[in-house]
This record gives C-alpha cells, sequence and structure tokens, in this order.
C-alpha cells in the first residue's frame, strides 16, 4: 500500500540531528516529492505523546487514503 499511494514515513532521530545529514535527508526528500512521494516525518514525540501519535497516525492514514472511520486509533 505504501507504494501504491506513494507514502514514506522517515524517523528523524539523533542520527539526523547534524547539518549534514539533514542535508542529505532534504536532498532526498525533495528528489522523492519530484516523483509523486509524500514524505512525512516522524520524531519521538510523536510516538510517545499520546495526543500527537493520534494526529500522526491520522495523518499517515489521511495519505494513505484510508477510511478514518473504520480506524481505531489509540
Amino acid at each position: 500500500m505504501w507504494r501504491r499511494q506513494k507514502v514514506v514515513g522517515e524517523y528523524q532521530g539523533a542520527v539526523h540531528g547534524d547539518i549534514r545529514s539533514r542535508s542529505r535527508d532534504a536532498n532526498r526528500n525533495g528528489l522523492l516529492t519530484d516523483e509523486g512521494w509524500r514524505v512525512l516525518e516522524i520524531f519521538s514525540q510523536d510516538v510517545f505523546d499520546a495526543p500527537r501519535r493520534v494526529q500522526t497516525l491520522t495523518r499517515f492514514a489521511g495519505a494513505l487514503v484510508l477510511d478514518l472511520t473504520t480506524l481505531r486509533i489509540a
């Protein structure tokens, strides 16, 4: 489904924090966007903070064109 919908999630952990890594990520994300992909970044707060987790999962579900009424997100 992810490939069919052209959606990719990229976890932005500490290893992505320095300028060289951010530059490499931005370049790759730009290339993906040019090819019609949607790149969604994920941060630790998006996993461990309950309200942000719900927002993040809802954003991903929308990008994947899932029926939000059938999902049980907690």
